[in-house]
């Protein structure tokens, strides 16, 4: 062969090469344009496995920040009904006092109506003594009122 045979089948040789990786070249620029973004490296099973583990570890967190304002929320809840609670028990304290001055003026009030009528009665006692004896001392004669004409007989 003739180095110009030579040069010719170097040439055609190139041509071939430089086709076959213009052809993978763009075959390659195809599926990244499909995709969006660069081919992803190969995983290895540890690299999804820890993969997982990142994915449930975040999923865990936000359901964990879930509970945490779920649980302030509940706590919220449980003062403000504690604050009402105590609110109506001072409300039936002061009721139950009211109730026990009022009960208490009542028995105050009986209690002196008790003494009055006691005093009156004793005085009653002291004034009809007083008159007997006066009578006796004077010698008045009492008087009967109970007869048959005094009872509308």
């Amino acid at each position: 062969m003739t180095s110009q045979q030579q040069n010719l089948k170097q040439t055609e040789s190139n041509i071939k090469n430089a086709f076959f990786l213009l052809t993978q070249s763009l075959k390659i620029n195809e599926l990244a344009n499909k995709t969006n973004s660069p081919p992803a490296p190969l995983a290895s099973p540890r690299a999804d496995t820890k993969n997982e583990i990142i994915l449930r570890a975040l999923s865990d967190e936000n359901k964990l920040e879930a509970l945490q304002n779920e649980k302030i929320k509940i706590l919220k809840e449980e003062k403000s009904l504690i604050a009402l609670i105590e609110i109506e028990k001072t409300n039936v304290r002061l009721k139950e006092d009211h109730l026990d001055a009022e009960w208490m003026k009542f028995r105050r009030g009986r209690r002196v109506e008790f003494r009055r009528g006691k005093k009156m009665e004793l005085i009653e006692e002291h004034n009809f003594l007083e008159r007997a004896m006066l009578k006796i001392m004077y010698g008045v004669v009492p008087e009967f009122h109970n007869t048959y004409s005094t009872y509308g007989a």
